[in-house]
């Protein structure tokens, strides 16, 4: 897909006459994993400036039938961002670096003309009473009183959570992360977590959008294809201008925190954590070692009329707080892309040991209430050097706690014994949610039955991480084993071997959703004419399954990578994060731990720079 010769400047002409702000260079995605060079971003103000942007790519298309101009709407606005953060204030610095697009997914491949959408353009209104749902006996949120909420394109989760609370209003459920946008996470389907609760694309009752004709189109739950368009729309519908969701009246969640050593140990309590709590999430930070140190972290969320118990602003908060939490991720990005370096790799077990005494520790284990969305995002700070995959796995209710559990412990498995071939795949962590799900078309997190529910676990790593690609392959080989064929998210990385939506979701689902796209727009010929059918997403949908389980690619790939740094630097390197750890204040029962990690980059800055062969 392209421009054909003077349809790009005829393009600006016409939008520029319109007074539409645009310019053409090059468009990122957040971890900087996505780049387009040659794209026309536009952003605007209006959805009569959205409307005007398709004519004028459909009068281009017409006169240039051979070259078709693909769109794509992203997050983000104002997309130019400062090198040199710290100069600025951090409420400035902050919306910053998390204003963009934060899909893993290759969008930009084809994608001529990217859309982002002005703070002017955003907003956030109550439109009036949502219709209950039926009534719960084990889950009060349930039964609290609902209400239609507008949103539009471009607002962030964590600015709707902030409006919403403002009105008096809360979200059942909601991605942890706070920088996507709520139309965007709508496009994968998103989720958060909640054993009664659906994905993000469940709460959704209407939306509207502007078509590849310029025409405003609405569609509600009663559209006999909404299930199957709105599961994960995809962009594929149009430019989604806004949508309407149920938010209910806002509550507050009493969080409880559990920190474990050992999986067996975590694995008697699943059944009571899975079953008896409104919201469950898992985090286990990878250490390589068999030393006991707290590295499984559970947080159990419950509804709850008790007041808050802290007076603190919401995680994502401009405040010293979020910029403590940026600070230690900046420093641990920075630590992480030296230590998957060759020679360096073998210090990334005592430092992830470090890290995750510092995880658990750092929050402690004091039940708190507060409101909703102060608990939900706890996480605001995100490396860019990140690759995540996301595995989700309906399971039966009474089976959940027993997979889980086996679960936990072949990683734990696969986790020591890559590291005893010194290997390191996961450098961050895995993340394990809960919750109900939503069926329809390309939704990952669709079920059989009611009496399901599905597992999202996430493993984020840096994208280097010795032995990923062999770790990756081996978990699906045990999950295909055992007869489980998980989905992934939409718009996160893919497992190693794993190449389109084919691969992964079933056959029926994804034949349901082309045929609803063809009714959408009139024909299969008005599809393939599309701007919004990109190469990305065309070889997404009606490619063939290409999945290959074949470990051997993975066992060919070369043990001795080239390093990026002389061993001068990297003693530079060390010789620098030997201080900066000394005097990083930590709990007095941590001295151990950074001690030991300390000790070994010592040892490594006075290993001579060439070995002498006698």
């Amino acid at each position: 897909m392209s421009f054909a010769k003077g349809s790009r400047q005829a393009l600006i002409d016409r939008l520029t006459l319109s007074k539409i702000h645009c310019r053409t260079g090059t468009w990122t995605n957040y971890m900087e994993t996505v780049t387009h060079r040659g794209a026309l971003v536009v952003q605007v103000d209006t959805e009569e400036q959205v409307k005007e942007i398709m004519l004028a790519v459909k009068e281009q298309n017409a006169l240039h039938t051979h070259h078709r101009i693909t769109v794509r709407a992203a997050a983000g606005w104002n997309d130019k961002t400062s090198s040199n953060w710290c100069c600025f204030p951090w409420k400035q610095a902050q919306e910053e670096r998390y204003n963009g697009s934060f899909s893993f997914s290759p969008i930009a491949r084809g994608d001529d003309v990217v859309i982002l959408f002005s703070e002017k353009y955003q907003s956030v209104h109550v439109e009036g009473q949502a219709p209950p749902l039926p009534p719960s006996k084990t889950n009060p949120i349930k039964n609290l009183p609902a209400s239609v909420v507008k949103v539009s394109a471009g607002v962030q989760i964590a600015k709707l959570a902030d409006e919403l609370r403002k009105k008096k209003l809360s979200l059942s459920t909601a991605s942890m992360i706070a920088w996507v946008t709520a139309v965007g996470l709508a496009g994968t389907g998103g989720h958060g977590t909640g054993q009664d609760e659906t994905a993000f694309s469940g709460l959704i009752l209407s939306a509207t959008l502007c078509d590849m004709d310029g025409n405003i189109r609405e569609i509600d739950s009663s559209h006999e294809d909404f299930p199957l368009l709105f599961g994960a729309h995809a962009g594929m519908l149009g430019v989604v201008l806004n949508i309407r969701l149920r938010a209910v009246k806002a509550f507050n969640l009493e969080e409880t925190v559990h920190n474990f050593k050992d999986v067996e140990d975590l694995n008697t309590h699943l059944p009571d954590y899975l079953n008896n709590n409104h919201y469950f999430t898992l985090m286990r930070i990878p250490t390589y070692s068999k030393i006991p140190v707290d590295k499984w972290h559970v947080r159990l969320w419950n509804y709850t009329t008790q007041s808050r118990t802290t007076n603190d602003n919401a995680p994502y908060a401009a405040d010293a707080s979020s910029f403590a939490q940026e600070l230690s991720v900046r420093v641990g990005d920075s630590i992480q892309d030296r230590l998957t370096e060759p020679d360096l790799q073998h210090l990334l077990p005592a430092f992830m040991q470090l890290t995750a005494a510092i995880v658990t520790s750092t929050r402690g284990t004091k039940t708190v209430v507060d409101y909703e969305n102060h608990i939900t995002h706890y996480q605001v700070g995100f490396p860019k050097a990140m690759r995540d995959v996301s595995y989700l796995i309906p399971v039966d209710k009474e089976k959940a706690a027993a997979l889980l559990a086996e679960i936990c412990k072949k990683l734990d498995d696969m986790l020591q014994e890559a590291g005893e071939r010194g290997e390191y795949p996961l450098t961050y962590a895995y993340y394990v949610r809960y919750f109900k799900g939503t069926n329809g078309g390309l939704s990952t997190s669709a079920t059989e039955n009611d009496n399901q529910r599905v597992f999202a676990i996430d493993m984020v790593t840096h994208p280097q991480a010795p032995g990923i690609a062999r770790f990756e392959t081996e978990f699906l080989a045990f999950l295909r084993e055992k007869g489980i064929h998980p989905r992934h998210h939409l718009g996160k990385n893919f497992p190693h071997g794993v190449v389109n939506y084919a691969d992964f979701l079933d056959k029926e689902a994804l034949t349901a959703y082309r045929q609803a796209l063809v009714r959408w727009y009139g024909s299969e010929e008005k599809l393939k004419q599309s701007p919004f059918l990109t190469p990305y997403m065309h070889d997404m949908l009606f490619s063939e399954p290409q999945y290959q389980p074949d470990l051997e690619p993975v066992l060919k790939q070369s043990k001795s990578p080239v390093s990026l740094y002389s061993k001068s630097e990297d003693k530079a390197f060390l010789n620098r994060l030997v201080k900066e750890i000394s005097q990083f204040p930590l709990p007095h029962e941590l001295d151990t731990i950074r001690d030991e990690f300390l000790r070994q980059c010592k040892e490594q800055i006075e290993t001579p720079d060439v070995a002498l062969v006698l």
